[in-house]
């Protein structure tokens, strides 16, 4: 029913929803974020190597937090995504090293940030931090009648203002 993909985003701000403002904060977070424009020059086989080294980190952070958090995993899994990160961490100084030239970095630092979970991955840690986001969820899901009913809403304070 939305005519544009800005039209679908401004829905969604107008709900402003809880997870939205949950995942921004996980974001603005980050401790693992480069300066803006080191990046812009990149092309071609770089640029791949490059992504391909962040998202191997990331997922190795992220999907591996979700294994380590449960305690019921085999020893064996453990180690295997702790060389995951060791690899990822290697990679990521690889592919990242001849681009920051000339940027104020510690690429170790980032390179040990971009290979950690944003989400904690002790199990402790993990489940204090879902409770301490039982209040924000508890608005509910997007759904097609929320999005509507913002819809209609921003519609009448359009007409108002005219």
């Amino acid at each position: 029913e939305f005519q544009s993909s800005s039209e679908l985003l401004e829905a969604v701000h107008t709900i402003n929803p809880p997870v939205d403002q949950i995942a921004r904060n996980l974001y603005l977070g980050d401790a693992a974020l480069l300066p803006v424009g080191c990046a812009q020059k990149l092309k071609g086989n770089e640029l791949l190597e490059v992504l391909h080294a962040e998202h191997f980190a990331r997922l190795s952070a992220e999907y591996g937090a979700s294994i380590l958090r449960d305690t019921q995993r085999p020893q064996q899994q453990i180690e295997a995504i702790i060389q995951c990160r060791k690899k990822a961490e290697a990679n990521l100084l690889r592919a990242w090293a001849p681009h920051l030239v000339g940027y104020k970095v510690d690429l170790q630092k980032y390179v040990s940030r971009a290979t950690a979970p944003l989400i904690p991955e002790a199990p402790a840690d993990y489940e204090q931090f879902r409770r301490s986001l039982g209040s924000a969820r508890s608005v509910g899901p997007l759904t097609e009648q929320r999005v509507k009913a913002s819809q209609q809403g921003a519609h009448d304070n359009n007409n108002d203002n005219n």
